[in-house]
């Protein structure tokens, strides 16, 4: 867990951070804050969206189906993951990282490392494209950044 100087730590940072209360305050902290981790994630999407329509394939229904299912399994491993790996008994550096996030006042919301993001975006990414062909992994990506996005 935290030692006591990096708790208290998150508690200052917490006093001199307030709670955004209005969209506007939202998109300002989330979006032009101190953390790049949203907007990267925008920005990684609208990557892979342009990569996927810039390609020859047009746009089918099987873009929609791999869409909807990675937004659909992303709602399913995230309950899976959050439930049985990141509030397991066991202490690892996943747990640790999940746990800072409940310490913030905006619990609710699960600002990542940009390193943790694409790190994960490219893996999931990457396990997509090795199961499908190109333009329907790029569609599922799509599907399933924007569902972590709006968790």
């Amino acid at each position: 867990g935290l030692t006591g100087k990096q708790r208290m730590q998150q508690k200052e940072e917490q006093v001199l951070e307030p709670v955004p209360t209005t969209m506007a305050g939202a998109i300002r902290r989330f979006f032009f804050g101190k953390d790049v981790g949203p907007i990267l994630v925008v920005a990684t999407i609208v990557s892979f969206v342009h990569s996927r329509l810039i390609l020859a394939a047009p746009l089918s229904s099987t873009d929609f189906v791999a869409f909807a299912a990675s937004v659909l399994f992303w709602w399913f491993q995230e309950h899976a993951m959050h439930g049985t790996l990141l509030h397991s008994s066991f202490d690892w550096a996943g747990k640790r990282i999940h746990q800072a996030h409940h310490e913030r006042d905006y619990f609710h919301v699960s600002i990542d490392s940009p390193e943790l993001i694409m790190g994960w975006l490219v893996t999931v990414h990457f396990m997509l494209r090795m199961a499908l062909p190109l333009p329907v992994a790029l569609s599922a990506t799509v599907g399933y950044a924007i569902a972590g996005l709006f968790y």
